[in-house]
């Protein structure tokens, strides 16, 4: 008995000319339309509207023929009831950020999302190409399952190595060498071999760019051949790397010149005492394939000496403890005499360089210690825990490479005392950083910084001008919050 097909006609012909007979609809709902009618137009689409619910709850589900295998058991335990609720919660507030970050931190300790979850999950991956590595693994085995069951998500199984650098998005390839850069380095270049020219330009800059980490003597063919690439920015990138490349050509030629400018002497010291000085030699000018390049012909630097200048620029390219065994004495000593060069005063971001071109942990130390200004490529050579001393007076001089360096330290805690100098800073130059950044900064602060920030909304409420502040004190201890509750 098909209900819908007199529901059908009399709404093609007009109630007028044709009304379907509410007889047919079981028990005593014929009845009860006619005495609650109050025409013959609502009686009808009291009739369409019962209708419908009866047909839609009496059809029978549809067999496809097709066998769907149980899913498989997961091995990893389910996230705890609470860093659930913070997930989901973070989710339906569409903040990706803190979402990203908690979840990762559940994925390190082995845990997965509960089943029910999932479906929100990979639809989420559908929109995010960024996050689907994130989600995919929260997700488990159940987001695997319901990709291989729905056409919608299965894009977002899982592929295998080599379909990633084959035919993955750009990111993803970016990804993938750059893990395959940090665990074997040779096989980066293998990658990179293969079919490297047929990459477009921009995507060939940033491909190399990632040989500044984790050098091998396997780079130096492949960047020898980068020296005739059409794109002049591809062809400065590979020689720079070649220039800072230990026991490469080019970084040879650089420490060979370096030695014939240097020599150590020692020299009378307080009548009594003698003292190693470190002697520049003047007149030797550089070869042509220093020149050729980067290395200045002449000083530009008024009242600095051409010879100076060349051992400087020399010296950025030149590996500190091969150039101190050649002088024969430590690296340490090396740094010093050349910190204690007058000549040299004015050309210390050349010993800066070399200290990252070389990330020579113990130069970056004493230069630091002078006092100089700091930025975030120096940062990067000393480890994380050093780095944190020193990212206040990042945060005031270049905001953006402070919060950059806070998230590559994947957010390791400060102390409560750095935490309220970060605080006191931002609450006389509230707008110093954007409303992303207080969030990411409050990742960085130990949860016991939220007594501070208490205190602060206690005593001003919302009096505190400008309220921008007020609403971002807010956002922090929301962050720190939800940090308390996920790490417990």
């Amino acid at each position: 008995m098909n209900l819908l097909e007199p529901i059908l006609k009399s709404g093609l012909l007009g109630t007028e000319k044709f009304m379907p007979n509410a007889s047919l609809l079981p028990g005593g709902i014929s009845e009860a339309i006619a005495a609650s009618a109050t025409d013959r137009e609502d009686a009808f689409l009291k009739t369409a509207a019962v209708a419908i619910w009866y047909t839609e709850a009496g059809s029978l589900p549809r067999t496809t023929g097709v066998d769907i295998a149980p899913c498989p058991p997961e091995p990893l335990p389910n996230t705890t009831t609470l860093r659930t609720e913070i997930l989901l919660e973070l989710l339906q507030k569409n903040d990706l950020l803190l979402f990203a970050h908690f979840a990762n931190i559940a994925i390190a300790d082995g845990q997965v999302m509960p089943p029910e979850c999932v479906p929100p999950l990979l639809d989420l991956a559908r929109q995010h190409k960024k996050l689907r590595p994130t989600l995919a693994a929260l997700a488990g085995i159940t987001g695997q399952w319901l990709c291989g069951l729905n056409a919608y998500w299965q894009p977002l199984q899982s592929t295998t190595t080599h379909d990633v650098w084959q035919t993955g998005a750009e990111h993803e390839r970016m990804e993938y060498l750059k893990e395959v850069r940090a665990l074997d380095a040779p096989k980066a270049i293998e990658l990179l071999n293969a079919g490297f020219e047929q990459e477009n330009a921009a995507a060939r800059l940033a491909f190399v760019q990632v040989l500044h980490n984790h050098k091998c003597p396997e780079d130096e063919p492949f960047l020898q051949k980068l020296l005739a690439d059409k794109s002049k920015p591809v062809k400065q990138e590979a020689q720079l790397l070649l220039k800072n490349l230990p026991g490469s050509a080019l970084c040879n030629a650089y420490l060979n010149y370096a030695t014939l400018l240097a020599s150590v002497k020692e020299e009378r010291y307080l009548l009594l005492g003698r003292k190693k000085v470190l002697h520049i030699a003047e007149g030797i000018e550089p070869p042509k394939t220093l020149t050729e390049t980067g290395l200045s012909k002449i000083s530009s630097l008024k009242g600095v000496a051409d010879h100076l200048v060349w051992f400087a620029e020399t010296l950025a390219h030149t590996p500190p403890e091969a150039l101190a065994q050649a002088l024969q004495i430590d690296s340490s000593t090396l740094m010093e005499l050349l910190l204690a060069h007058k000549g040299l005063e004015n050309l210390r971001l050349q010993l800066v360089m070399c200290a990252v071109n070389f990330n020579h942990t113990g130069w970056m130390r004493q230069l630091v210690a002078t006092g100089m200004h700091i930025n975030a490529g120096m940062l990067q050579v000393v480890p994380p825990a050093e780095r944190i001393s020193h990212l206040q007076e990042l945060l005031k001089l270049q905001p953006a490479e402070a919060i950059a360096t806070i998230e590559a330290m994947n957010f390791l805690p400060c102390n409560t005392k750095q935490a309220d100098a970060y605080f006191e800073y931002l609450k006389s130059h509230p707008y110093h950083i954007s409303k992303r950044d207080y969030q990411l900064l409050a990742l960085h602060m130990p949860t016991e910084a939220a007594a501070t920030l208490h205190t602060f909304i206690q005593k001003h409420g919302q009096d505190f001008n400008p309220p921008y502040f007020t609403d971002r004190v807010h956002d922090m201890l929301q962050v720190l919050q939800y940090k308390k509750q996920f790490t417990a």
